[in-house]
């Protein structure tokens, strides 16, 4: 690279670092005010909640002021309006009124009636936080719950407890940031190194289900994870590889990529792919389009003994670790009859990544112990 290609690169990832910098705190701010707009609805909902728990338990009289309470039409009211039918939107997770042993005496969703509520972390530790440690809260998908003592009289009565989340208000920041995060480090690499010669993307999510059982927004955040993460990535790098006319993507994929698995991984299966399809077509697209020296390969691990390949998925026989799964369903299948060993997987990507490898583009190779032979 010339020395005036150097400096353009070390401005434009400069101006990328600043605005990114600007844009962390545009999100922070954001992240702060949807906090104090779930921390206000939440206040509102326990003076409601307080309110009329405080009359029933006045007027109960002689009766069991707990019976009263559960069986309160303004009460039910206030519960069942406390969570919307709106999942992409609601943060509230529930609304109850526990006895004094914490068991569930009336709630949001009355099955749960007569049940142990557990306790969550305390609202006021994300509310009083930063708006930086806010936003790690959030993006982190952490619960909280805000929680107001009752008394009758001056005795202690029971609590009322109300369930908040940050997983809706973590996807509104994530699609604020979306694309941007990939654009940065990219920058970052090209100043310190004033190239760009590999790319891995590594990311990746598997919420298992059936496919008429889990949520849509469940398929969509697996969909968005693996696939769209995968794009976004390359789609960052892309440019500055085709600039120095050479480099080396590698996507992770899965064998699951190549079939469809034995249930309970629709999602999954889907989105895995659609990231080897994006790989071949990549791949050709570079061939045509005169940057033979930019390869594009997958690497199509089978069931590896880290992260998703040994957490606990749901199954026929309900939930089981991998490692169980792959004994019960997979062993089997696999010529080798083991796991496979994390490292094998990188060495896989490593070759892939050497110069040695020039001659290999457009493929979804299988690291799988001999499971899938195609």
């Amino acid at each position: 690279m010339s020395i005036k290609a150097k400096q353009v690169a070390g401005v434009t990832a400069l101006v990328v670092l600043v605005v990114a910098g600007m844009v962390a705190v545009q999100i922070a701010s954001l992240t702060q005010l949807r906090i104090d707009e779930t921390a206000s609805r939440a206040k509102t909902l326990k003076e409601s909640m307080l309110h009329r728990a405080t009359v029933v338990v006045r007027e109960a009289g002689g009766t069991n002021p707990y019976e009263a309470i559960r069986n309160d039409g303004g009460m039910r009211s206030i519960l069942l309006s406390s969570v919307t039918n709106q999942p992409d939107t609601n943060t509230i997770l529930y609304a109850a009124i526990v006895n004094t042993e914490g068991m569930a005496v009336a709630h949001s969703n009355p099955a749960e009636e007569g049940q142990p509520t557990a306790p969550l972390e305390n609202l006021s530790e994300i509310v009083s936080a930063s708006a930086f440690d806010q936003l790690r809260f959030v993006l982190e998908e952490r619960r909280y719950e805000l929680r107001e003592e009752i008394l009758a009289g001056e005795k202690p009565f029971g609590a009322i407890r109300i369930g908040v989340s940050t997983l809706f208000v973590g996807a509104e920041i994530r699609k604020a940031l979306e694309g941007f995060g990939y654009t940065a480090l990219v920058a970052l690499a090209v100043r310190e190194h004033a190239r760009l010669d590999v790319l891995v993307t590594c990311a990746g999510l598997g919420l298992s289900g059936l496919l008429t059982e889990q949520t849509e927004a469940d398929w969509l955040r697996v969909v968005e994870v693996n696939l769209n993460g995968t794009y976004r990535a390359i789609r960052a790098a892309l440019p500055v590889m085709m600039a120095q006319r050479s480099g080396r993507i590698v996507t992770i994929a899965s064998v699951l990529g190549k079939f469809g698995g034995f249930g309970y991984v629709s999602a999954y299966v889907a989105s895995k792919h659609g990231v080897v399809g994006l790989t071949r077509a990549l791949a050709a697209e570079m061939g045509s389009q005169g940057f033979p020296a930019i390869t594009v390969n997958a690497v199509c691990p089978g069931y590896t003994r880290a992260g998703m390949g040994i957490a606990v998925q749901s199954t026929k026989a309900g939930p089981r670790s991998g490692e169980e799964i792959f004994e019960r369903y997979y062993k089997r299948h696999v010529a080798q009859r083991r796991m496979l060993e994390p490292e094998e997987i990188a060495q896989v990507a490593v070759f892939l990544a050497l110069p040695e490898s020039g001659g290999i583009t457009g493929q979804a190779l299988n690291v799988d112990g001999g499971f899938v032979t195609t």
